[in-house]
This record gives C-alpha cells, sequence and structure tokens, in this order.
C-alpha cells in the first residue's frame, strides 16, 4: 500500500463523474490516507451566436449522484456568463475575473498532487488545471473523453487563431493550441485505446476497463439491465445534426426489433433530442434521464449500438457487442467513420452482418482489467505523488 495522496477530478459530463469515481475507488483500494475531490461543470446553450455569452443552463447533471461515496468533497462550479474566446474584448475581462474565482477555490480546496480532468479545451478546466500545476505543483492527468481522443482531423487557421489571441492578450492559464490533447497542460494522458490516441507527445496510458460492480454506488438511481438480454441504442442526435432522417432512424429500429428478436430494445436519448421523439417505437424502453451515464448498464447480456458514440468504444473495451449502425441508417459522417474504423468498431453493411455479428460473438471476451489496473497503478506509484 501506498500512502498520503489527494486527488481533484474535474468533470464537465456525466460520463467524466463515472469514470473519476472508477480512478477514486481503484486508487482509494490501493493508497492509504487518499483524498478524492470532484469538481462538476455545467454545460451551458450560448446566446447571440458565435461570439455570445452562455446565459441558458443546458446540461445539469449534479442530481444524479451520490458524491460521497466516492468523494470527501463536491463542489459545483457555475459557469453562467461564460465567454468564447472569439469575443474578444468581452473575453479577456471574463478570463481575469474567472483566474482570480478559480485560484480562491483551488486555495480553499488546499494542496493537491494529481488532478485529472477530461479536455485541455474547457476554458474553465484549462484554468483549473493551470492554476494547480502553479500553485500545487500537481501532476496533471488528462483522461480519454471519448471519441474525440481519436479524431486525427485538425483546423489549423482556428489553431493559428487562437495562438494569436492568446499571446496578443497575455492570457495566461489557457493553452495556446485549438486541437485536443495538444495543450502542455498534463504530463500523462490515459487513453482506453493508446495506440490510437491523437495524443503523441505525451506519455500515454492504459486506462482501466469501466467496472460497473464497484461503481454503480456512485449514482443515486440505478438502471438494471442485467436480468435478461437488452440491446441499448445510444442515440447521438443524428437526425438533430442533419446526418439522417428522422423516418430512417425510427424504420431502422423497428428492422432492429425483427432481426434480433430476442433482445428488448433500450433506447439512451441525447440531451438534446427533444421528449417523445421516440415515441413511436414499439416494444421500447426509453430511459427517463437522458444524462444518466449509458456505461452504468452494461451488463454481460448487453449489446450497444449507436451511430458514432464514445459509448460503443466502452462496450468494446467492456467485451460485449457493440456496433455502428451508421451505415444501415444513412448516416453521413466522414471524420466519425474514420474514428470508429481506426478504433475497430464493426459496422455492417447489411441487417444480416449484424445479427451473425452478435450471435457469433465470443461468450468469454474478457477484457485485460488486471494488466490495464496494475499499470496505471505504477504511473501514479513512479510520479512520487504516493509514496
Amino acid at each position: 500500500m501506498f500512502a498520503d495522496m489527494t486527488n481533484l477530478f474535474l468533470c464537465h459530463r456525466p460520463y467524466h463523474v463515472f469514470r473519476s469515481a472508477q480512478i477514486a475507488e481503484l486508487v482509494q483500494r490501493n493508497f492509504e490516507n487518499v483524498k478524492s475531490i470532484v469538481v462538476t461543470f455545467n454545460v451551458y446553450n450560448y446566446s447571440g451566436g458565435k461570439g455570445g455569452s452562455a446565459t441558458q443552463q443546458f446540461n445539469s447533471f449534479d442530481h444524479l449522484f451520490d458524491y460521497e461515496n466516492f468523494f470527501c468533497r463536491h463542489v459545483s462550479f457555475d459557469r453562467g456568463g461564460e465567454k468564447r474566446i472569439w469575443n474578444l474584448f468581452e473575453y479577456v475581462k471574463y478570463h481575469r475575473r474567472e483566474v482570480e474565482r478559480i485560484r480562491k477555490i483551488l486555495d480553499d480546496l488546499g494542496p493537491i498532487d494529481n488532478l485529472f480532468f477530461f479536455s485541455d479545451k474547457e476554458k474553465p478546466l484549462e484554468m483549473f488545471v493551470s492554476l494547480s500545476r502553479e500553485m500545487n505543483r500537481s501532476v496533471n492527468f488528462l483522461v480519454d473523453e471519448g471519441i474525440v481522443s481519436y479524431n486525427t482531423s485538425k483546423n489549423a487557421f482556428l489553431d493559428a487563431v487562437k495562438k494569436i489571441v492568446v499571446k496578443l492578450f497575455s492570457l495566461e492559464h489557457i493553452s495556446e493550441s485549438f486541437g485536443y490533447g495538444q495543450s502542455a497542460l498534463f504530463e500523462y494522458s490515459l487513453a482506453s485505446i493508446p495506440e490510437k490516441s491523437v495524443i503523441t507527445a505525451k506519455r500515454t496510458f492504459t486506462l482501466p476497463v469501466i467496472d460497473t460492480t464497484r461503481i454503480n454506488r456512485i449514482l443515486k438511481k440505478k438502471v438494471d439491465l442485467a436480468d435478461q438480454k437488452y440491446m441499448i441504442y445510444v442515440s447521438n442526435a443524428s437526425v438533430e445534426a442533419h446526418e439522417c432522417e428522422l423516418n430512417d432512424e425510427l424504420h431502422s429500429l423497428d428492422l432492429l426489433r425483427s432481426e434480433l428478436p430476442d433482445y428488448t430494445l433500450v433506447i439512451k436519448m441525447h440531451p438534446v433530442e427533444k421528449p417523445g421523439k421516440f415515441s413511436l417505437v414499439r416494444d421500447a424502453m426509453i430511459l427517463d434521464d437522458p444524462f444518466l451515464p449509458v456505461e452504468s448498464l452494461y451488463s454481460r447480456n448487453n449489446i450497444v449500438l449507436s451511430t458514432y458514440s464514445s459509448a460503443l468504444i466502452n462496450a468494446k473495451l467492456f467485451g460485449i457487442p457493440s456496433a455502428s449502425l451508421a451505415v444501415l441508417m444513412g448516416v453521413k459522417n466522414k471524420d466519425a467513420d474514420a474514428i470508429m474504423d481506426s478504433v475497430g468498431i464493426f459496422c455492417p453493411r447489411s441487417w444480416r452482418e449484424l445479427s451473425d455479428y452478435v450471435r457469433n460473438f465470443p461468450a468469454d471476451n474478457n477484457p485485460a482489467v488486471k494488466r490495464h489496473t496494475e499499470e496505471f497503478l505504477s504511473v501514479l506509484k513512479n510520479t512520487g505523488q504516493g509514496e
């Protein structure tokens, strides 16, 4: 056992809380005198176009979690009034104000040894990470964000613009880079599939596979899908993104039920989708909270289906069938197609291919949980923060 460690987790999505609970539980089980602190960031809609400010709360997920089961302290960070960097002069005032606010929060939290965060492109998170390094000399870990972690497409123009803005206005505590994982804010990264990660300039280690049996108590409300066979359709708001037609999506779900009659259809809606969108789908269980981390539903009886989703990657690593329905639904997104292909997600060209894949999926397809866990713990030990 290793001793004395304080870990800070920055979470701006429900999935991040679920992942953070996993890391916190694992560390607490293997180290003594561990303190785990979580800061959550609600996401806001922006008004007034590209240069607008955050005024309408969009993603509030604190109601889902019993934080005290894994964390000794929880702080909810209000992002109301947040400015976009393209709104230059308003952003500069906002930036200076936020740096001081975050500095006070970190001062109140006390010394931090390790910091875990999921994006180096969210402004308040960038400030937290940079200030923690300055104030605490924390070791910072960028944790797998999902499919964005494997998106190799780049925007050289926006990257150049951000670098100019940061330098011109002397904006401290945010990175100059625009692309995910390209900042200097972290020492290590944790990726589900390290060899496919876009992060190449830092030491990248394997993120342990999710173990729902250990961390589902982070949830206030639990949905148990282990009692029979379920096929979980994770909607990715492809209709709302104008990537396919609603009728095509609904028809595909009907075909799913016909092709895999032994499975009960469960629909996990995307937060931007309107209630009632799937009301015409027969004999389906529609989850009533779109913010519920779909990974909390995984069991060995499940299959996971979507067009493009991080849920497919996590299901594959969990050891259950996962498939992209993009071709079958006629969804077109070249970048997402490339990501799904690069990480080895099965993309059937016919409904028969899908049913054959599910029926022939090996029952003993268990992930290398122990090896990945030991690798992660050795990283913490070697940082010097847990000795």
